[in-house]
């Protein structure tokens, strides 16, 4: 068995090759070409958390992938990091197990990231404003990181409910070359953006209908379990 860690992940780590799996795997999945089975979502409201289990297998292909995946959020107060997990690749042959990936949640963070941004290289508006985030996070960055490939835009709003993390967040763009800047709310935020990306996982909507410009995209990544919407 294969048994790597973070650093070790993120040593052989290429982006381009990354983000042709993930757009062959929305493909074959739409093709009818994976096996899923339903998604194991666990919630600790007393810890402002979750834990989600998910699997699936692309037909032809060698390794079914098993993950599990934490989000824990208030754990940066505490000085931990509010994403962790691991995966398991088992093989679909003989049942052996191939590989753990001991990723402490960094691959779902960046193949998330991924996904972000070959939905705004696909459906996001041809003339990139100005660009929304809701969110301040690991994942806003990571979906900022990656958006510099898939538009010019580098005008950027960020909302977080945490005024330090949102000052944090305009200092990072900075280092990409995004002028950032605080907005006062979603709404704010909404108002002058027309590529919206929600990476906060509310239990209350955050966006309504009659603030959102015509045409403009929305990457949503908060909504992924119950209860959760943005």
């Amino acid at each position: 068995m294969l048994l790597l860690d973070r650093e070790a992940i993120a040593a052989r780590f290429d982006a381009d090759r990354a983000l042709a799996a993930v757009e062959a795997g929305f493909i074959a999945y739409s093709r009818g070409q994976v096996q899923t089975a339903p998604v194991q979502n666990f919630r600790f409201a007393d810890a402002n958390g979750d834990c989600c289990v998910k699997s699936a297998h692309i037909a032809g292909e060698e390794a079914l992938v098993v993950k599990v995946s934490t989000g824990f959020y208030d754990n940066p107060s505490r000085g931990l990091p509010s994403n962790d997990g691991l995966m398991l690749a088992l093989s679909a042959r003989d049942g052996r197990v191939l590989a753990l990936l001991q990723d402490q949640g960094w691959l779902t963070t960046i193949r998330t990231a991924l996904a972000g941004r070959l939905a705004a290289r696909l459906l996001a508006p041809s003339r990139v404003a100005r660009i929304g985030m809701l969110g301040a996070g690991e994942q806003a960055r990571a979906q900022l990181e990656q958006l510099r490939a898939a538009t010019d835009c580098r005008e950027v709003s960020v909302w977080s409910r945490q005024p330090a993390q949102a000052a944090a967040f305009c200092d990072f763009a900075a280092t990409l070359g995004f002028r950032a800047r605080p907005a006062a709310d979603p709404r704010e935020g909404a108002a002058e953006s027309n590529l919206i990306v929600a990476a906060t996982p509310p239990r209350q909507p955050l966006l309504l209908r009659g603030w959102i410009r015509s045409g403009t995209h929305i990457t949503a990544l908060g909504a992924d379990g119950p209860g959760t919407q943005e």
